[in-house]
């Protein structure tokens, strides 16, 4: 399904080649974009799919060296990267991976980089300068609240400061300019967050939205999509892991 915000329009795109699969992570490069990893019915899988609009094609490409669902993507330059998950059939259901892959756009090759600094699943990832920030997500059944900081070109990860929540199965994460706006996604009791935390990338640092930001149909594992001065939430399951929502909800920073 292809969204246009200047029109606030659905359309459909070309069906993607299967089988279809849930909890994996998308990005984009230019003007594709690229589906990671998700489970299809059973174990985890490690296809990667490229979808280029102006053709309303899709490609299959190299598929990643480690199959995998609930796991964390974000594109830098000409590379894709691929970040811990879970071999398991559910979200927060075991199986977690510390495993770091790196997808080359221009050669169609993975390598395997330095590992998360603990196994995690169903996190949110974003880049940022250099860096991709890894958020919460599950080592075990409960979600956690740590900031995980990957810096590209020492292949080296740090701690950052940890989020006001615990948050899993997030999936994706909003950004504008060095603010990146945390949102959704389950909490230390499976219920559905709606409240909105904001880290300062540049300060490492944590502001609390109030609660008249918070929003209007949380969820967990949606999509979020930043363009433009807009956050988009899209989708997800609600409550968590539960029924599927066809919600499109915007947020103005």
């Amino acid at each position: 399904r292809i969204y246009n915000p200047s029109t606030n329009t659905w359309s459909a795109g070309a069906t993607a080649p299967g089988p279809g699969r849930s909890e994996g992570a998308a990005v984009t490069v230019g003007r594709d974009f690229y589906a990671v990893g998700g489970r299809p019915i059973g174990s985890a899988g490690n296809r990667l799919e490229r979808y280029s609009l102006g053709t309303n094609t899709w490609v299959t490409l190299a598929s990643m060296p480690t199959p995998r669902a609930g796991l964390g993507a974000a594109a830098i330059g000409g590379a894709i990267y691929a970040i811990g998950g879970r071999s398991s059939s559910g979200p927060c259901g075991g199986g977690e991976l510390d495993t770091v892959e790196r997808y080359n756009v221009g050669s169609n090759t993975w390598t395997t980089l330095a590992p998360l600094p603990v196994p995690l699943s169903d996190i949110a990832a974003i880049d940022y300068g250099r860096k991709i920030f890894v958020f919460g997500g599950c080592n075990g059944e409960d979600p956690g609240n740590t900031v995980y900081i990957y810096d590209t070109p020492s292949n080296t990860w740090s701690a950052g400061t940890p989020m006001p929540r615990y948050r899993a199965a997030l999936y994706g994460v909003g950004k504008k300019d060095s603010q990146i706006y945390v949102m959704g996604g389950i909490t230390d009791t499976l219920l559905d967050r709606a409240t909105i935390d904001v880290y300062g990338a540049s300060v490492n640092t944590w502001t609390t939205l109030p609660a008249t930001a918070n929003m209007p149909d949380p969820r967990g594992e949606m999509g979020v999509v930043s363009f433009g001065a807009r956050i988009y939430t899209i989708g997800g399951a609600h409550p968590a892991m539960g029924s599927s929502s066809a919600t499109n909800d915007v947020f103005t920073p």
